[in-house]
């Protein structure tokens, strides 16, 4: 879900996975679920956390700084909050939380983002 209001934009998401193969409780899946990297758990790196369960909610706010002067190429800082983890078993679950501050241009090419 997104929402923007004047120079001030929201955005609310979860994303929730399972793999398993069928009703076989000692079969799995080849296709792992992983968090990491960029609004995916950005304190860890890209496929750090791996399991078969994962759960992950986020929320970023962004607020428009400049609208790009001659370019008008919009620029934006805002940060990422984040909860979610991936598992194998339920007993091993622990939910990790994550932040990251960025800064990002709405540019000709695509979003560019540079974070911390």
């Amino acid at each position: 879900y997104a929402f923007r209001h004047q120079s001030h934009v929201l955005n609310f998401g979860f994303n929730l996975g399972y793999d398993k193969v069928g009703f076989c409780e000692k079969c799995s899946s080849p296709i792992t679920q992983y968090l990491g990297g960029f609004q995916s758990m950005g304190a860890y790196r890209i496929g750090q956390l791996r399991g078969e369960k994962l759960t992950h909610v986020y929320a970023t706010y962004m607020y428009n700084i400049s609208d790009g002067g001659v370019l008008k190429q919009p620029v934006y800082a805002g940060f990422v909050a984040e909860a979610g983890d991936v598992w194998y078993s339920f007993s091993t679950q622990k939910i990790k939380y994550s932040g990251t501050l960025f800064f990002a241009i709405d540019s000709k090419i695509g979003d560019i983002y540079l974070g911390y």
